[in-house]
């Protein structure tokens, strides 16, 4: 049981304060530090272009569970994305209400601007909950400081952030709380629908499922009282994921199998392990015993994968597996955000390995000093979910996100402890080195001094080239041709969708991985094996960026190929450059009409 003090702080007004004075800095310090970015609509990433392409079509009339792409692949019918309507609903919402003060085209700038940091009120008041759960008021408020400054999640909440990586965050902070939480029947159905949003959002929530499982299990292993939230967890596992797929997806998500998405497999498994559980769950006699208890767990494990295998045998290969050995290589494989570790550079390693580390250390720590206290097992418990949640961020570096969040309670009691050693000091000479100390533990100092010294002693092979090729001056270019299919390389397709009428013949999303074979097989081709592409997909022009990492890939996979010869400028001759409208490294070609036989 909580303290008294401590649950007060859960309905501090100081408190209430307090966060929303941390939004409106994090806000204005957003606003000021992207404010180029807002001026030109620059979006950071291809699925924000495409997603902002989404939310038009559905603010123009698009079927809520048709989520074909009409502009990608047109000559094939349009391209398919795994995505739902969920994150585009909220920012149509948004551009709709802005609408009634702002022009059309400023709505949906500002938009896109506050709709990410938004979501960070909601981030702050979980972490305020979080960390009422752990310690004092005093510790509640410095570890909202450390969320507050944490950049290394905020990230995904900066403006025109709108892909769904900061959802996907927020529900892992939310089951975080749940779990951390009273062990209620009604804590683990809302356990359920937290998870459910976030494996519809992503298939990437699917580990942490697997992790919260695994903790409410063991609870259950070791604490009998607490299997209502097992037993609610499990049984809202067995409808949840269905009803609320049915409403964004519809019955072809339910019945359909897309190993890319929370489909039939995945929830035929889930509902398996649910129901045995459940019910084993609801016989005293059987779940009395840890035996019985364990055994519970096995066959509802097992049950539950022999139940995905059956439904969807292909999908063991993962969402990624009919993928061509071409696509996979120059496109799977160069994305390393969604790699292990390991395959980063010594820089990526450091800056993102060093705070979790740091933090894994501080809630070890904090856990041995918090032993026989009231928290001390909530501690324990969120020690337990911190390691599950590294082992995952080695495995797939973009979940280092979730994992810097989770650790944000491990830096507290350490920056307060460092803090108050030197308040106890009379003399300036210890209290302000210790206080600078405080400052140096902060995750965002950590991460800055570490990326400092590595790149001090370990500078980067070559300067990085700039790699925004959609500037005004590109964008207005291309909007100045007449609409038609542009031929160009996947990462700046969405981009091009975003800013102007032309279709694209393809993008970065993988349910289209047969015309992105193409689009990487002409690219690396010959010029006569690009001719043929080009011209079968309906291109009107072939539109190259020169500082794309692709575009350099392209050449030194193929030093001879097509890619290479407009690289040397030399275009073949179904190919007319058009420097009227091309732009820095931007490069725009006319596709001619073929010769006559």
């Amino acid at each position: 049981m909580k303290s008294d003090r401590s649950m007060a702080t859960l309905r501090s007004p100081a408190d209430c304060v307090i966060i929303f004075v941390l939004w409106l800095l994090i806000v204005a310090a957003m606003l000021y530090g992207y404010s180029d970015n807002i001026a030109k609509l620059s979006l950071a990433d291809p699925d924000d272009a495409m997603r902002l392409v989404q939310v038009r079509d559905f603010m123009a009339g698009q079927n809520w569970y048709d989520l074909t792409q009409y502009r990608v692949n047109p000559a094939e019918g349009g391209g398919q994305l795994h995505w739902s309507r969920f994150i585009d609903v909220q920012i149509a919402g948004l551009v709709l209400l802005l609408q009634q003060f702002l022009p059309a085209v400023e709505a949906e700038r500002w938009a896109l601007t506050f709709y990410p940091m938004l979501l960070i009120l909601p981030v702050l008041l979980i972490f305020h909950r979080l960390l009422a759960r752990l310690g004092d008021q005093m510790f509640v408020r410095v570890g909202l400081i450390v969320a507050a400054t944490s950049f290394s999640f905020l990230h995904y909440f900066v403006p025109l952030r709108i892909d769904h990586h900061n959802w996907q965050l927020l529900m892992s902070l939310a089951m975080l709380w749940l779990a951390l939480g009273p062990a209620t029947f009604a804590r683990g159905l809302a356990a359920a629908l937290a998870i459910s949003v976030h494996v519809e959002i992503s298939l990437e929530g699917l580990p942490y499922l697997v992790i919260f499982g695994a903790l409410f299990a063991y609870d259950w292993l070791r604490r009998p009282e607490s299997a209502a939230r097992l037993r609610g967890f499990a049984a809202g596992l067995v409808i949840i994921p269905l009803l609320w797929i049915l409403g964004l997806r519809g019955f072809d998500a339910i019945f359909g199998v897309y190993c890319d998405a929370f489909s039939r497999p995945y929830l035929v498994g889930v509902a398996t392990t649910g129901v045995i559980l459940a019910c084993w769950m609801g016989n005293a006699r059987l779940s009395q015993h840890m035996r019985g208890r364990l055994m519970a767990l096995a066959v509802a494990g097992i049950a539950g994968g022999i139940a995905f295998v059956a439904a969807g045998p292909e999908c063991l290969t993962g969402p990624f597996g009919n993928l061509s050995p071409l696509v996979r290589e120059h496109w799977y494989e160069v994305i390393l955000e969604g790699h292990a570790i390991w395959r980063q550079s010594p820089l990526t390693m450091v800056s993102f390995t060093l705070p979790s580390l740091a933090g894994l250390i501080g809630l070890v720590w904090t856990t041995r000093v918090m032993a026989g206290r009231p928290e001390g097992d909530t501690w324990h418990r969120l020690t337990l979910v911190a390691v599950g949640s590294i082992i995952l961020s080695v495995l797939v570096l973009r979940t280092t996100a979730v994992t810097h969040a989770y650790v944000v309670p491990g830096y507290v009691l350490a920056i307060i402890t460092i803090f108050r050693w030197g308040r106890s000091h009379t003399t300036a000479i210890a209290r302000v080195p210790a206080t600078a100390a405080a400052m140096l533990a902060l995750p965002l100092s950590l991460s800055a001094a570490a990326v400092g010294v590595m790149t001090h002693f370990a500078p980067a092979d070559e300067a990085k080239m700039p790699t925004d090729c959609l500037t005004p001056a590109v964008k207005d270019g291309l909007r100045q041709l007449p609409a038609g299919i542009v031929f160009t390389s996947l990462d700046i397709s969405p981009g091009i969708l975003s800013a102007t009428m032309h279709k694209v013949v393809a993008t970065g999303h993988h349910r289209n991985h047969q015309v992105m074979h193409r689009v990487l097989t002409a690219f690396m081709g010959t010029s006569a094996v690009a001719e043929k592409i080009v011209r079968e997909s309906g291109a009107s022009y072939v539109v190259v960026c020169r500082n794309l990492p692709e575009y350099r890939n392209f050449i030194r996979f193929a030093p001879d190929g097509f890619t290479a010869a407009l690289d040397k400028d030399r275009p073949p001759q179904w190919l007319r450059s058009d420097p009227a409208h091309s732009f820095g490294p931007m490069r725009i070609y006319r596709v001619l009409g073929p010769k006559p036989e």
